[in-house]
Order: structure tokens, then sequence, then C-alpha cells
């Protein structure tokens, strides 16, 4: 009965530890690694990133074994006809929307992690020396 009053008191006390008073929303909210401010920022910024060097890569390949870097295909009265080479059309495609993805996942993954880190500096203890004295400072 004593293991399990610790374990729940150790629960309580672990959880109102992570939480923070925030005056200007007067609640408290509970803080993490999974809602830390800047975090999806940063994992959208890198999956787009990543997602779209892959397309880039992808493309460059298919434009590069393309004979032609135009596909077009009609199709009049039952009678198809193409010309150009798909793999270049598909090539072309792919490499606009890998660097489509490319630029604002960059552009994501570097303000999420600026974001992050300064989250993360907020959090920890700090001392301030100024003019009128010394400011100790630690949040949680």
């Amino acid at each position: 009965m004593s293991k399990i009053l610790l374990f729940i008191s150790f629960v309580v006390v672990s959880i109102s530890a992570s939480a923070q008073y925030s005056p200007e929303k007067k609640t408290a909210y509970v803080t993490n690694s999974y809602n830390a401010p800047g975090l999806k920022m940063k994992r959208t910024g890198t999956t787009l990133t990543v997602v779209g060097g892959a397309l880039l890569v992808g493309g460059v390949i298919l434009v590069s074994n393309a004979s032609a870097l135009y596909y077009n295909s009609s199709n009049t009265n039952g009678t198809t006809t193409s010309s150009g080479d798909p793999k270049g059309g598909f090539g072309i495609l792919m490499v606009v929307g890998g660097v489509g993805m490319i630029v604002p996942g960059v552009i994501l993954m570097s303000r999420g992690s600026k974001k992050y880190k300064q989250y993360k500096e907020e959090q920890n203890l700090s001392l301030g020396i100024r003019a009128a004295g010394l400011s100790l400072k630690y949040s949680f």
C-alpha cells in the first residue's frame, strides 16, 4: 500500500513540476518535448526538406535519362498520339516539387530551431548582473 501511495505522490509531483504558469493567459500549461515552442515547426521543416531532397534527386535522375524534356499525349477519335519522353516530363515535375518543398522546409526548420533554442535557454537558471544589483532567475 505504501508503494502505491509513493508512486501516486511521485506522479503528482512530476506533473506539477513540469507545469508552468503563464500570467498572460492566467492558466498553467504542461510543457514537455512534444509541445515545446518551435519543435513541431522544426520537425515539419525537416520532413519537408528530406522529402523535397528525395524528389529533387529522383527528378534529376529522370531528367538526365530522358531523351526529351517534355511529354505530350492526346487521344482524338480513338487514336492516341504521344510525343516526347514521359521520364523528362515527370522528372521536371519532380524537380519543381522538390524545390518547392525544400525552400519552405529550410525556412521552417531554421525558424523552429531558433524558437526551440530560445525556449530551452529560458528554461534554465540564469544570473543577471545589472547596475541595481544581482538577479537570480530559475524557470522550470
